[in-house]
């Protein structure tokens, strides 16, 4: 299980320009001490991901990149065969996006969309949009699945609120969801990062450590 056996010492948890040390018990599987540095914006935290990546990672990403590719090369032989199934053109719409075409990825989600109304459809759909530039239509599929209280939608407007500064609303999706799941360990990342925003590292750590312990691995 995952434990934090010490937490640096701040004179004021709140002041952005500290960095906080974590230290995790002996007996935990990952790294023994991390550090949550001074974050303001949910891109900080991709940041700072991005800077921390080992070169064994970025071996990896190449591997996975590859392996995309022949996968996407193989599966779209397929095409005129399975296009009316919605799991068959999702897969196609990852495969893409991890080949980097962004384009190609949010043309298959919109086909997938069209054939299923089940809401894990749509929400692919909305962060293809994301990632194609088309915050619009990615904004307004969420806004379709607030309705259906699904709570990745709720998450992911709450990272886009916590992006321009909008803590308040963005603390209100993240309420949501986890009044559906007090577990959900999304919604605690998402929490977490909140928390970073607002200077309040502490709280941070605590939501970070019920993700760690509930994320499957």
């Amino acid at each position: 299980m995952l434990t934090v056996d010490r937490i640096s010492k701040l004179p004021d948890a709140s002041v952005r320009d500290r960095k906080v040390e974590v230290e995790l018990a002996d007996d935990s599987r990952r790294r023994n001490r991390f550090f949550l540095p001074p974050i303001r914006k949910l891109a900080d935290t991709k940041r700072y991901k991005a800077e921390n990546r080992e070169i064994t990672q970025q071996a990896d990403d190449e591997n996975i990149a590859k392996a995309s590719r022949e996968e996407f090369e193989s599966l779209f032989r397929k095409y005129d065969r399975f296009k009316t199934s919605p799991i068959f053109l999702t897969r196609l719409a990852n495969l893409s996006k991890a080949c980097g075409d962004i384009e190609k990825a949010l043309e298959f989600s919109r086909q997938a969309v069209e054939l299923s109304k089940q809401p894990i459809y749509s929400f692919k759909y909305a962060e293809a949009a994301f990632n194609a530039g088309q915050r619009e239509l990615g904004h307004k599929l969420l806004m379709q699945l607030e309705s259906q209280q699904y709570s990745d939608a709720y998450l992911r407007l709450a990272e886009n609120f916590i992006n321009v500064g909008k803590i308040d609303i963005a603390e209100q999706y993240i309420g949501k969801a986890l009044n559906q799941n007090l577990d959900d360990w999304k919604a605690r990342m998402v929490a977490g990062t909140l928390e970073l925003v607002k200077g309040q590292h502490e709280r941070a750590v605590r939501h970070y450590r019920v993700a760690l312990d509930g994320r499957p691995n």
